[in-house]
């Protein structure tokens, strides 16, 4: 989600970007006039967007870092028939926790038009590791 928000506001910077440089030379300004009338003041929102862009794309990566984790400790886990250690179980918690406590912003519209499809794969992903533990006659 975090990724597909910060590709959202790249395209959206883009994109405004364009129609201001159309509008100004439709409107025939020059480009100094280009440079004082609209570069200048649309710094601070482009310095905003970046950080966004920046921030979401870090909770990405470290997301999937956590997931890869999680995946990794789960597959160790089944091939040696046992419950992964507390110490393991806690930090991967403990930086689930960190996730969630700075966590960039995504707009609640984007999460809504995802949410299902993602609690769909979420439930499928629950239900096939406790398939799989069953399976090693762990469940």
């Amino acid at each position: 989600m975090h990724r597909l928000w910060a590709y959202t506001l790249c395209g959206g910077g883009i994109v405004a970007a364009a129609a201001l440089l159309v509008a100004s030379r439709v409107a025939g300004l020059a480009w100094g006039d280009i440079f004082t009338a609209l570069l200048i003041p649309s710094l601070a929102p482009l310095k905003e967007l970046i950080e966004q862009v920046r921030a979401n794309l870090a909770n990405a990566r470290v997301k999937e870092s956590l997931e890869k984790k999680i995946s990794d400790l789960w597959a160790e886990g089944m091939k040696r028939k046992a419950i992964p250690p507390d110490s393991q179980i806690r930090a991967i918690q403990d930086k689930i926790l960190g996730f969630r406590q700075e966590n960039a912003f995504v707009p609640d519209w984007l999460d809504k038009i995802f949410h299902s499809r993602n609690e769909a794969a979420m439930r499928e992903s629950v239900e096939s590791r406790v398939n799989e533990a069953r399976r090693h006659g762990l469940g």
